[in-house]
């Protein structure tokens, strides 16, 4: 894709001063960058002789190299054809943008204004950050900023961050995830890279433990460290991950309490910073043994939304779920007292389980079950995998700190022995 250039001089160097002296044979370079000597052109004799061409202003020579002195030496003898002898050259180029305000984040800097005093570089080490010795401009009143006199070849253009900012333009490049400009300058070419930047926003909160279950957190409530906290960008109800099991949405772990901060107790503190300007489902990450008081469920989460100001108070309530689990077993003296037997000829083996018996929560504790609206569960049958017989075995999980009544559904032909003297009597 290197096209010939036209209009360039070659000579032959018969003095060999390396510069071109009158009387020396000359010829031009033609629209396709071809040049010849011919005998018909020159009077070519066995001997050394130096093809070189004249400088021409603007351009720089790479080919040959400096290792050749930049020019091509043959020996002629009789009936000698050089085909080759080539030169390459490059007119340097430009790097230059502009850079803008984004007020909506979007990435669209035509509603912006220029920025003033901002760092834009040549990330020659592909590292992100600029280095002592790399190239780097200042955008100036109207924020602009030029790279000038650049050789061709591979460039990153890239700026220094500041706070309180987060870039919009350009997009996230796919090789490096970072935003930044992967060019190629070609000869007497301009590269052009434009930079955008919204001010940024912040959310704080606190994660605590809501010991009482209100939903409100009390002065001797205390913070919970080590909570995963995350934006939900699709609002999907869920933090997503890559096939690396890394977060591809923004997350914030709360914090451990810092001793060196005596006065001060950052336990359970999160927050996230320099985000974009716009509306954000703030979520935690459910931890086993816990349940979500605040927000309330079922969505749990909070919508947030700001143009240039951080939020707080954005706080997430838990507290740790209580097990209830118990036994239904065949009372067989009717005593209330479970009771054992070994192998005793005619008896059954003890107070053995029953399954399949109905255990519900009674929560209006109006003594019967009202369907769906009251958590329940089925009495086991024994696990033939387990050496433990499970029958009669029954368990409420993930329940909230309180008073339950548990009772079971009765069964015709069966009269309750155990809890209380009553009829059917639960358990409080």
């Amino acid at each position: 894709d290197e096209s010939g250039i036209g209009g360039f001089e070659i000579y032959l160097d018969l003095n060999l001063n390396r510069e071109f002296d009158a009387g020396e044979p000359e010829t031009m370079t033609n629209g396709a960058g071809y040049y010849e000597f011919t005998t018909a052109m020159v009077d070519i004799v066995p001997g050394i002789y130096v093809v070189a061409e004249k400088p021409k202003p603007g351009w720089h020579q790479t080919f040959p190299g400096e290792a050749d002195l930049g020019l091509h030496m043959v020996e002629v003898v009789s009936g000698s054809v050089f085909n080759d002898l080539d030169f390459g050259n490059y007119v340097k180029g430009s790097i230059s943008g502009q850079k803008f305000s984004d007020p909506n984040g979007d990435g669209d800097i035509s509603d912006g204004v220029p920025l003033e005093g901002w760092t834009i570089f040549l990330d020659d080490n592909d590292n992100g950050i600029l280095d002592d010795d790399e190239e780097s401009r200042q955008t100036d009143a109207g924020g602009f900023y030029l790279f000038s006199n650049m050789d061709p070849g591979d460039y990153i253009i890239a700026e220094v961050p500041q706070n309180d900012w987060v870039q919009t333009l350009p997009d996230v490049h796919l090789d490096s995830a970072r935003r930044e400009y992967r060019e190629t300058l070609d000869s007497a070419s301009a590269i052009f890279a434009n930079f955008g930047n919204a001010p940024s926003i912040e959310i704080h909160g606190v994660k605590w433990h809501d010991m009482n279950v209100d939903g409100v957190r009390d002065p001797d409530e205390p913070g919970l460290a080590n909570w995963t906290v995350y934006l939900d960008l699709n609002f999907n109800g869920e933090l997503d991950f890559n096939e690396f099991n890394e977060p591809v949405e923004p997350t914030a772990v709360t914090r451990f309490d810092d001793p060196s901060t005596e006065d001060i107790d950052e336990t359970g503190q999160y927050w996230f910073t320099d985000i974009l300007p716009g509306n954000y489902v703030v979520g935690e990450v459910l931890q086993e043994g816990w349940r979500q008081t605040f927000p309330a469920p079922p969505f749990g989460t909070h919508l947030v939304s700001s143009d240039d100001e951080a939020i707080f108070d954005i706080d997430f309530g838990n507290v740790r779920t209580a097990r209830i689990t118990g036994v239904k077993w065949n009372d067989v003296d009717g005593d209330g007292v479970r009771q054992y037997y070994d192998n005793v000829p005619g008896m059954p083996q003890g107070d053995v389980g029953l399954p399949d018996w109905f255990i519900f929560l009674d929560l209006n504790n109006n003594g019967v079950w009202d369907g769906d609206v009251e958590p329940s569960t089925q009495t086991a049958a024994d696990d033939p995998a387990t050496v433990e017989d499970e029958t009669g075995r029954y368990a409420f999980e993930d329940l909230l700190p309180g008073e339950y009544v548990i009772a079971e559904i009765p069964q015709a032909n069966w009269v309750q022995s155990i809890p209380g003297a009553g009829v059917n009597d639960p358990h409080h």
